[in-house]
């Protein structure tokens, strides 16, 4: 019998097609160029379209991960920015929603003015976060990651073999979520690309996916834009081209990771990517576990 989490009246059914999640960055110094800010008319505009498109889950961010670029954000500025973004989209569409932070009381008033979800990229390791998801019964994203966005790509290694001590992370924190009261039906695992892997790591983390399918559990991918899409469009000693310009290669990464067992695909072309996605669901969809 397939597993499945129901969310704001949603029921996602892991194993039966990939899930969409659309990303709105709150942000003006996100690598991917696509900062939305404070701006609610743009921010409404693109959940709008998002939806409209065929995104399951809208994913709401107020501070970059950029490792070159970003700034880390307090509390307060974090919430001056999502909150009321939160509240204007729950006024407009009916999608799940989920909050990207690490930090709880982001996290909690997120929840308050219509959140659902909990996506951390620290994979939950504040224990007032892991409360939180315990009380609240919220659905959660344990991403992995090492370091901060600007020391991370300085701790890459992985003893020669990345896949290997991912999955050994993976069952480390679901059993310690487990035991601060989180229900495995609840979670969701991230392999966090990009975050603390080099560009090699991150090929052979996305041909190797279906390792993390022995876990049980679903497997969120967020490859959009990424700069080893970037890297793997073009020639050895090439520029890459800009995030933006980056769009069929998040698309043939996309139905590979659909391909390898992804449950959830995390991106920011709503409009261009679905086709792919759609695609590579009725490809696929029978060989899905």
């Amino acid at each position: 019998m397939k597993r499945k989490l129901t969310v704001k009246g949603k029921t996602f059914v892991w194993g039966e097609r990939a899930y969409v999640m659309g990303i709105l960055n709150l942000t003006s110094d996100s690598f991917s160029g696509d900062g939305l800010g404070v701006d609610l008319e743009k921010i409404i505009k693109q959940a709008r379209t998002f939806a409209e498109h065929g995104a399951d889950i809208l994913d709401i961010g107020g501070e970059s991960t950029n490792p070159y670029h970003s700034n880390p954000v307090t509390a307060e500025e974090e919430l001056r920015r999502v909150i009321p973004a939160i509240r204007a989209i729950v006024a407009v569409t009916d999608l799940p929603i989920s909050i990207d932070t690490y930090k709880p009381e982001v996290a909690r008033a997120a929840f308050e003015a219509g959140a659902n979800i909990i996506n951390d990229i620290h994979g939950l390791e504040d224990p007032q976060m892991q409360e939180l998801a315990a009380i609240t019964g919220a659905p959660v994203i344990a991403m992995h990651m090492r370091g901060t966005p600007t020391t991370m790509q300085q701790m890459t290694d992985y003893n020669g073999d990345v896949v290997g001590a991912l999955l050994e992370y993976f069952k480390l924190r679901v059993t310690e979520l487990e035991v601060a009261g989180i229900a495995r039906d609840k979670l969701i695992i991230d392999p966090g690309f990009g975050f603390a892997k080099t560009i090699e790591q991150n090929y052979e983390l996305l041909n190797n996916l279906r390792t993390f399918k022995t876990l049980d559990l679903p497997l969120l991918v967020g490859i959009s834009r990424k700069g080893f899409i970037g890297r793997g469009m073009v020639e050895t000693g090439q520029e890459p081209p800009p995030p933006h310009e980056r769009v069929l290669g998040t698309a043939a990464a996309v139905a590979i990771a659909i391909a390898k067992g992804a449950d959830i695909v995390r991106v920011h072309d709503i409009p261009e990517i679905m086709g792919v996605v759609r695609l590579a669901n009725t490809i696929t969809r029978s060989y899905m576990q």
